[in-house]
């Protein structure tokens, strides 16, 4: 046997031989200032004890096969993509889930070996949100969008048993288009019944909807008086989802609260679809409570 200093440089020398690079995961984004992915999810990376570093870009719109090139070369183990590269991306990553590829669009990004894996996780995100509270997925669905956010929605609500989806939307086309794709891919007895309504005005919700999403940017402007819909005659059990990321109530959750409606913000879907991405990545659970705090400290409400 050696000396104390002997045995412990030797024990020492074994673990640094023994120990591996930081792992890395990155944000692209243009804009990406003031973007709070990188904020939070190292907090919930602190608390799980993980030796994970996030790390935010700004890529431009002709940079991004580049930037997945290097994310490649670098060996980062996964992405998450902000605007605008999230239906450009469809192009450059090596494999899609089923949900990308019908969505058209990409926000989750794993390294799988020497490729990159794709997946969209709003839809996800939605349907986790809803059986947390304990909400019946197989039952009506209204979807206000046809934009990839409102697909991706359409697509898991499909997944998780939904018997019937109604997609409100202002395009004919887009509308029309989701829904024969959807019709498309799921077959026989697992297909639910799908509808289309063109929104060209006020829109009162069918009284036998279980669970109402917004997946759109209607009804932002002061101006825009299409939304919030009527919920005079929906089920106060019912359950109302608003993607927009506000620090309070939004117009749409009023008028859902006012019925008697469980409401989910915009925020909660936010925070489930990071604790998405800290899953995929890593197999762990995000504290949610911690991710929830770290939210609201850089938005400052």
């Amino acid at each position: 046997m050696g000396s104390p200093v002997e045995i412990l440089c030797s024990e020492f020398g074994q673990r640094l031989g023994q120990s591996s690079l930081q792992e890395i995961v990155a944000c692209l984004g243009e804009p990406a200032a003031g973007l709070p992915n990188q904020y939070v999810l190292e907090k919930a990376f602190a608390a799980a004890d993980l030796d994970l570093r996030y790390l935010t870009f700004e890529v431009s719109s002709g940079g991004l096969a580049d930037a997945l090139r290097g994310a490649r070369a670098l060996g980062l183990l996964g992405l998450q993509l902000e605007a605008p590269h999230q239906s450009t991306a469809v192009e450059l990553i090596d494999k899609l889930t089923d949900v990308a590829n019908y969505v058209g669009a990409v926000d989750l990004v794993t390294r799988d070996g020497d490729q990159l894996r794709g997946d969209h996780s709003v839809g996800k995100a939605v349907s986790q949100c809803l059986a947390q509270q304990k909400a019946n997925l197989r039952s009506k669905f209204v979807v206000f969008g046809t934009g990839a956010a409102a697909r991706s929605v359409v697509f898991e609500s499909a997944m998780s048993g939904a018997t019937e989806i109604v997609v409100v939307g202002r395009d004919r086309g887009r509308g029309r288009q989701l829904i024969d794709s959807l019709i498309q891919r799921f077959e026989g007895d697992e297909k639910p019944d799908v509808a289309c309504h063109i929104l060209e005005g006020s829109y009162e919700l069918p009284e036998d909807a279980n669970i109402i999403v917004r997946a759109t940017s209607v009804g932002v402007a002061e101006s825009d008086v299409s939304l919030p819909p009527s919920f005079r005659v929906c089920r106060p059990e019912a359950f109302v989802v608003d993607l927009e990321m506000a620090d309070t109530m939004t117009p749409f959750l009023h008028a859902a609260e006012a019925r008697g409606c469980r409401a989910i913000q915009g925020i909660d879907i936010w925070i489930q679809r990071a604790a998405l991405a800290m899953k995929t990545w890593t197999g762990k659970d995000a504290d949610r409570r911690v991710m929830r705090e770290a939210l609201e400290e850089f938005l400052m409400i």
